[in-house]
């Protein structure tokens, strides 16, 4: 948990301008059987464009002719002059608190996702798609960004039908960071003469100044440096960390093994409808994730839950969250009717049946006071009504 507040903090006193609690995984749309990456659709650079330009303004950056300048405050060290040409040393400067916070990122989803990606998959993670390799950074319609088919080799165009699931706090500020920061990072260093090319791809990437036809990629040895930094209890190297997450699933999370109630439940399901399981993943249980990969979707939701499990198991969800097969459902619209019956039914109890409405402006303070304290809503007890007068 401290090293998610660090995390978090980090991004906040990175980008003080914004108001991050207004950022929601929500907001931003995607499709997960599209090669378009999400930082690509129209809808979501539409969101991401207002904080891109609190940013600048921030920055110091001269708005553009017809453009207005925030009204927040302005950035202690502006790397702008009031002509708009970059200074170089607060730039650097800038560049080097932003790949702060990408390592605390790299850190972080590799010690929370569940069984941790080899180093040298980690470094090769995607968000726009490369060649024959498709973007491993996506977004469920239910809100949970997960990443997906690592390559299986360094030098092959193999791809593993491994998923991570991450936190949900970790999902907002990586789309966040790629979304908002990583465009403005890259203009920085356009300004400084860096080359940006493996930063319009790439997830883990320098951006300081490298050696002439040197990749800007991380390499594996780099990751595993980045894990070895930060809480000594956990430095490992990536591999160590493989390790150590098997072994929390094979103690703590032995519900999730193949031979758990749940895939004897499938089991059954396949023999009475007289079905092998391939035929089951392969035919009838079809959602755009599985049609985009192959992956018969029983097979990664079971990937999901162990990524799930482990998310609870450090604290960052609640201890009996569950991923069910309904797990693509996009159940937005449910909720926001969930709320207001929810509303609807607690304003009725309020004015109706405890009598809130009632009296006097005093009387009503007094009874709301009584209503906090006693929780009837909550613990079921019986309150008896105030017999207001009218005064």
């Amino acid at each position: 948990m401290e090293q998610a507040d660090e995390l978090r903090q980090t991004l906040v006193d990175l980008v003080p301008c914004v108001d991050l609690s207004q950022f929601r995984l929500s907001q931003v749309t995607d499709d997960a059987e599209s090669p378009q990456s999400l930082f690509d659709r129209q809808d979501n650079l539409e969101l991401f464009q207002p904080y891109i330009d609190r940013v600048w303004d921030y920055l110091g950056r001269p708005p553009s002719p017809g453009a207005e300048s925030g009204d927040f405050a302005k950035s202690d060290t502006p790397i702008f002059t009031r002509h708009g040409k970059i200074k170089e040393k607060e730039a650097k400067t800038l560049l080097k608190r932003i790949a702060h916070l990408l390592r605390l990122i790299l850190r972080h989803f590799c010690r929370t996702c569940g069984i941790t990606p080899r180093a040298w998959q980690t470094a090769d993670l995607i968000y726009r798609a490369v060649g024959a390799y498709l973007r491993n950074l996506q977004l469920l319609r239910h809100d949970t960004p997960f990443i997906g088919n690592p390559k299986a080799k360094q030098n092959d165009r193999l791809m593993y039908e491994a998923f991570w699931a991450l936190p949900p706090h970790l999902g907002i500020i990586l789309i966040f960071y790629l979304g908002v920061i990583r465009p403005i990072e890259i203009e920085i260093m356009k300004c400084l003469g860096i080359p940006t090319q493996d930063h319009e791809h790439y997830i883990f990437v320098h951006n300081h100044k490298r050696p002439p036809l040197s990749s800007y990629v991380f390499t594996p040895s780099t990751v595993n440096e980045i894990l070895h930094c930060g809480t000594p209890e956990l430095s490992y190297e990536s591999r160590a960390y493989r390790k150590v997450m098997a072994s929390i699933y094979d103690r703590h999370l032995s519900h999730l093994h193949q031979d758990s109630w749940e895939s004897l439940l499938r089991s059954s399901g396949n023999d009475q409808a007289q079905h092998t399981e391939n035929t089951n993943d392969g035919h009838y249980a079809q959602d755009e994730i599985a049609r985009a990969t192959g992956m018969p979707l029983s097979k990664r939701n079971q990937q999901m839950g162990v990524s799930k499990a482990f998310h609870a198991f450090f604290g960052f969800l609640p201890g009996n969250i569950s991923w069910s097969s309904l797990a693509n459902h996009c159940s937005r619209k449910e909720q926001e009717q969930n709320i207001a019956i929810a509303l609807g039914v607690a304003r009725r109890l309020a004015v109706e049946y405890y009598g809130v409405a009632n009296g006097t402006p005093t009387h009503r303070a007094e009874r709301v006071a009584e209503l906090m304290s006693l929780k009837p809503f909550l613990l079921g007890a019986e309150v008896c009504l105030y017999d207001f007068a009218p005064q």
